[in-house]
């Protein structure tokens, strides 16, 4: 994706000698020697005189930030699901009464009918931001991954 060059503001032109290639020199008013910037040419430096530049990747804006978070929350869904199937691989059944001390450790909850549901760990409203929700999402993920772990780690014994 392209963008104006901020370098000449879109023009196409050096900036240092705006286009002419030569620029007067300070003690002379007359005598003119080549722009350095552009080697002459006129052309602004940075886009080469096309006053487009290839589009330079934000940073440390709110959307990197909530993009993010957003692929860490995938992520984290993707190893929930990953180790609820090896457990259940193992025969290890994570709704099991058995687990239900380890459960409420992590603050999760068993459904009667096998899923899985970590404790809300913040307030949330409709006025809550996409930013507050995702975190909210990766404190239960992360409450889940780690109720597996310990899980995995019981079984084994």
């Amino acid at each position: 994706m392209m963008e104006r060059c901020q370098t000449c503001m879109a023009v196409g032109k050096c900036p240092e000698c705006n286009g002419r290639g030569s620029i007067l020199t300070p003690l002379h008013d007359k005598v003119r020697i080549r722009c350095e910037a552009c080697d002459g040419s006129g052309k602004c430096p940075e886009c080469n005189g096309h006053g487009k530049v290839r589009a330079r990747p934000r940073e440390n804006s709110i959307f990197d930030s909530l993009g993010s978070q957003y692929e860490a929350s995938n992520q984290r869904e993707r190893e929930v699901g990953r180790r609820l199937q090896a457990l259940r691989g193992r025969g290890v059944d994570p709704c099991a009464p058995r687990w239900e001390a380890l459960r409420e450790e992590f603050g999760i909850w068993a459904s009667r009918d096998g899923r899985l549901i970590a404790k809300p760990r913040r307030w949330l409203t409709e006025d809550s931001s996409l930013y507050d929700l995702l975190l909210e999402d990766q404190e239960r993920g992360d409450a889940l991954l780690g109720y597996f772990r310990e899980l995995e780690r019981r079984a084994d014994e």
